[in-house]
């Protein structure tokens, strides 16, 4: 009985050392894309998503419960964007959904924010409203896999 209760203390140290956090690598994982898709998002555009974020499986924020249900619209590329944004909502369409799994060098790092302590991993799901282009170009949805940037090809540039 005493190995038991042994290794559930193991278990139990295992998930909450914070060290762990820094094994996970960032992912992207498309859910839903759309049968269609003439325009993919890039860096520089002014895109609207809404987003749940979850922390250790539950819900801690949600653009659909914030701001009266309605979605955030940010520039991709800019600063004040978590970094794992800016790279994960590249190549979007309209409709497609994506979950992004941010260490936290994509999300916070190592700064707390409210009740997010600091080097925590943050998993989002994220669903593309609309994408305004920053120029008049839209892309040819017969290849869209070609011509989109790939998460992990940006993430490759930045390291």
């Amino acid at each position: 009985m005493m190995g038991v209760g042994y290794l559930l203390l193991l278990i139990v140290a295992a998930f909450a050392n914070p060290s762990k956090s820094q094994e996970v690598q960032f992912e992207v994982i498309t859910e839903v894309k759309p049968d269609e898709c003439n325009v993919v998002t890039e860096l520089g555009d002014t895109i609207t998503v809404h987003y749940y974020m979850y922390i250790n499986g539950s819900v801690m924020e949600s653009s659909r419960v914030l701001n009266d249900g309605k979605p955030v619209q940010i520039v991709l590329g800019e600063e004040s964007v978590l970094p794992g944004w800016n790279i994960g909502l590249l190549g979007m369409c309209v409709g497609e959904i994506r979950r992004l799994i941010l260490p936290p060098e994509y999300g916070f790092g190592i700064h707390a924010r409210g009740v997010i302590n600091g080097k925590t991993v943050l998993i989002f799901t994220m669903e593309l409203a609309d994408i305004r282009k920053t120029s008049p170009v839209a892309k040819n949805s017969t290849e869209p896999e070609a011509q989109a940037p790939k998460a992990s090809d940006a993430i490759q540039e930045e390291l």
